[in-house]
């Protein structure tokens, strides 16, 4: 009646990450001035993946976590805790503006400590199961990030003793939560149940923020301490109706919550704090099994509404790039979902998933007035083609694995700009595995982007800023080869 799972883990990363090309100069910046003052080669193909950069980036990262859960059964009542923490160790340093001039860089080390505890009891009584539970959880983060002033730049200055000077923010930000949850599904026939439920949450953040500024880059030196709290009670339904033992279709309902809170990375003090945001889903769907589940089929649409949505935007004020978080109004999402899963023979699978959606802003603007219209990083649709055969080979199997990834037109900026826009691409990546029957190893060759497709996949816009004037891309990963091994025990 009693189970208890412990598990850790630890990782580590030390790498040379980040590494942007240049899509466009702006002639007038200081940087773009400075390249071709001193016959220094701008970057001018954006998409040969040859870096400009006179200094290599770097990121480090050290975490671990500790989680144990406890199940236990008291009669028909059985109890759930789950008491989890996790804490990391992160730094950063990258060259601001990836050319060849001694010019700028910036980095964003944190420290970051988190705990939680979750207590669930289930039971049922007659034709009603219930679910209640308690929810808690504290965060502290220690945020450095900072700008340094490279040797050319402080030249164009006049003042080459600020060269390493460094524009730093030294933020703490603690934030409490505590929630509690319950739901009760009634069995209103041997098809039919329904679930309504609920969660209330309050949750509570302060904010220690000092900025160092000599070179009045960046909004100057202050300080900033400040609190808040929120909360909200948050509703969810659901009804699921079983037409036979493989057919069931579902409607939900539900609101969602997230707080507000600080901006604790460099910036100016009139962009510390925003606000909460709350989204509405509504979801119908229909789930199946066909064929004594030789074919699976799912297909839901859905509808989400939110209010005061959450977006991140850099302040066009500063000539550094420095995001924050702001709140911009309404938005909604509306789309289909459809998955299909067919075993073909007793060797070959054969699956399809299908997304379709549009997601827009319906009221809100940036910071230079520019009204929001289509949510960034929202393709209009997205699907996954993809297939597995399996041979009989050597005491195990040998299965043969490709997919085809459409993704179709999307923007990664919130202003929608033509440099930002990734039109409709695919990707091809293939696998071959062997596992020896009953064996607790395999071994897998694989590739990825097979067509060495090239596709931007961040841009930093940087164009209007006096210093940088940049625009700056990030691409996907080129043609990849690679073997996994892989050890079960």
């Amino acid at each position: 009646t009693t189970e208890l799972l412990v598990t850790g883990e630890y990782f580590e990363i030390d790498q040379r990450p980040l590494v942007f090309e240049t899509l466009r100069y702006n002639d007038d910046a200081l940087l773009t001035q400075l390249l071709d003052g001193n016959a220094l080669p701008r970057n001018s193909d954006p998409y040969d993946r040859k870096v400009y950069s006179n200094a290599q980036s770097r990121e480090t990262l050290e975490s671990w976590s500790g989680s144990a859960e406890l199940r236990m059964k008291f009669g028909g009542v059985e109890f759930t805790s789950i008491t989890a923490y996790r804490t990391h160790d992160y730094f950063s340093r990258t060259d601001t503006e990836r050319s060849p001039v001694d010019f700028a860089y910036d980095g964003d080390p944190e420290d970051v400590d988190t705990f939680s505890e979750e207590v669930r009891l289930t039971w049922s009584t007659g034709a009603f199961d219930w679910l209640a539970g308690l929810y808690y959880y504290d965060r502290t983060a220690a945020n450095l990030s900072f700008v340094e002033v490279g040797a050319d730049l402080a030249s164009l200055f006049g003042a080459p003793e600020i060269t390493g000077v460094r524009i730093g923010s030294d933020a703490t930000t603690d934030t409490t939560s505590i929630a509690v949850f319950g739901s009760a599904t009634w069995q209103a026939s041997e098809k039919l149940d329904v679930t309504p439920g609920g969660r209330y949450t309050s949750e509570d953040r302060s904010i220690d923020y000092v900025q160092t500024d000599p070179l009045d880059l960046l909004g100057g030196s202050f300080s900033v301490k400040d609190d808040d709290s929120w909360s909200k009670f948050t509703p969810n339904a659901s009804l699921r109706y079983r037409y036979t033992a493989g057919v069931m279709a579902y409607v939900t309902v539900s609101e969602g919550f997230k707080s507000g809170g600080y901006n604790d990375a460099l910036g100016d003090a009139n962009g510390i704090a925003y606000g909460p945001e709350s989204v509405w889903n509504y979801e119908a769907g229909l789930k199946s099994e066909w064929l004594d589940r030789r074919v699976v089929t799912n297909v839901a649409v859905y509808y989400m509404d939110w209010t005061d949505i959450q977006i991140t935007v850099d302040n066009p004020a500063t000539p550094i790039y420095d995001p924050s978080i702001l709140n911009a109004g309404k938005a909604h999402s509306l789309g289909l979902e459809a998955e299909v899963q067919a075993a073909v023979t007793e060797r070959l699978t054969i699956g399809l998933t299908l997304s379709v959606q549009e997601a827009e802003y319906d009221e809100g603007s940036l910071p230079t007035g520019e009204p929001l219209d289509k949510i960034p990083f929202a393709p209009k649709y997205t699907s996954d083609l993809n297939a597995e055969y399996s041979i009989p080979l050597a005491g195990g199997s040998l299965s043969l694995i490709g997919e085809a990834l459409f993704r179709g037109e999307s923007y990664l900026t919130n202003d929608n700009q033509e440099d930002g826009r990734v039109d409709d691409y695919v990707l091809y990546n293939a696998r071959v595995r062997y596992a020896p029957d009953g064996g607790n190893w395999s071994v897998t060759l694989w590739g990825k982007n097979l067509g060495d497709e090239t596709v931007k996949q961040r841009l930093f816009d940087l164009y209007s800023q006096d210093l940088v004037g940049q625009k700056l891309i990030a691409l996907n990963d080129p043609r990849m080869y690679g073997v996994t091994v892989r050890f079960d025990f």
